[in-house]
């Protein structure tokens, strides 16, 4: 059993939570992507990806409130990042 915590509004941003998430000993992070700093065009797939391998994390998404059928770019974008290193 894996265990994550959620993107905290607490946390200014994924390295925060991500050196929350470590220091924790917890296995992921889903980013909510309610939050603005979480949609995919305001974060960096790359410095997730390292985060990644630094902390030995894995990421979930829970999709925006607002967008009811997630259009093909935010599948590809997540299949990309969630993909193994």
């Amino acid at each position: 059993m894996k265990f994550g915590m959620p993107t905290l509004v607490e946390c200014k941003d994924i390295e925060e939570c991500a050196a929350l998430a470590y220091e924790c000993g917890l296995d992921f992070i889903e980013i909510n992507m309610s939050f603005p700093q979480y949609l995919p065009s305001s974060l960096d797939i790359n410095r997730l990806k390292e985060i990644k391998k630094e902390k030995n994390l894995f990421y979930a998404t829970s999709p925006c409130i607002k967008e009811t059928k997630p259009s093909p770019r935010y599948h590809s974008y997540w299949l990309h990042l969630l993909q193994p290193a």
